[in-house]
């Protein structure tokens, strides 16, 4: 017969928070069985420890294997039997400090198990009772169970963040959802008593808007010509040009400009 046993493998925490920013992490954990009745002692070498990771830092890794014996452990015992992970800080010159725990019910994975593997996920808390990472670990408990009459009760009360994915499901609670050709869809035709549709589809009298097309004999008059430039324009021309040139060119212009008015005025 197959002895009472649970073989543990502890692999990995993700998201552990340091105690301040520039502190690296050296993450082990203690891993025991504790009971919470005070007339229950159980038998000693129940702790179990993994190595100390010092690469991981905040998501460090062990995959370390661990066994822990519950022969000793009755039906009545599972109700009050945990197993509890500690996860600590492995410190150089001040000491180890706790980073956070886990208490898990032993009869969930008792139950839960039925001698197979499971993969199962639990919430790190610290002392404040704040989140502080995410416990990965697979288990497998052997020769305890309902197969054996052994059982350690029905109510489960461990509540793990993500189960495990080996859950066995049967065909006959799947959930059948009808295909296109089952669903029939009700017409939106508003019938009369005499059968025929309430709304009959109307003409539509709408006309497009049609592009603008200019006869072909239409005439247009070319644009006039541009004014002739008289005396004083052209001289006011140059005197702009010879602006930018000397002031002696000004001068000469302006005395053009006064000598061509005095002799008009003479004529007339």
């Amino acid at each position: 017969m197959e002895s009472e046993s649970m073989e543990l493998k502890l692999m990995s925490c993700k998201d552990v928070r340091a105690f301040n920013f520039f502190q690296k992490l050296s993450v082990y954990a203690l891993v025991s069985l504790v009971s919470h009745d005070p007339n229950k002692n159980l038998e000693p070498n129940q702790q179990q420890r993994t190595p100390t990771d010092r690469e991981g830092d905040g998501d460090p890794e062990w995959n370390h294997e661990m066994r822990f014996d519950l022969h000793q452990l009755s039906v009545e015992d599972c109700d009050h039997v945990f197993i509890h992970f500690d996860l600590r800080h492995e410190g150089v010159m001040f000491g180890d400090k706790d980073i956070g725990e886990v208490h898990v019910p032993l009869k969930d994975l008792v139950e839960e198990s039925h001698g197979v593997v499971r993969f199962v996920n639990y919430q790190v808390r610290n002392s404040e009772g704040k989140p502080n990472g995410v416990l990965s670990f697979s288990y497998k408990v052997n020769g305890k169970g309902k197969n054996n009459g052994t059982s350690c009760g029905s109510n489960i009360t461990g509540f793990p963040i993500i189960h495990d994915h080996q859950q066995q499901y049967s065909h006959e609670n799947e959930i059948h959802y009808p295909t296109l050709e089952e669903v029939h869809y009700p017409s939106l035709e508003l019938l009369n008593h005499s059968g025929e549709p309430l709304f009959a589809p109307q003409e539509d009298h709408s006309y497009a808007p049609q592009a603008y097309h200019p006869p072909p004999d239409a005439y247009y008059a070319p644009p006039p010509p541009p004014p002739r430039r008289g005396h004083l324009q052209c001289y006011m021309g140059r005197l702009f040009i010879l602006t930018h040139t000397n002031l002696e060119g000004v001068m000469v212009i302006m005395v053009r400009m006064l000598l061509s008015g005095m002799a008009g005025g003479s004529e007339s």
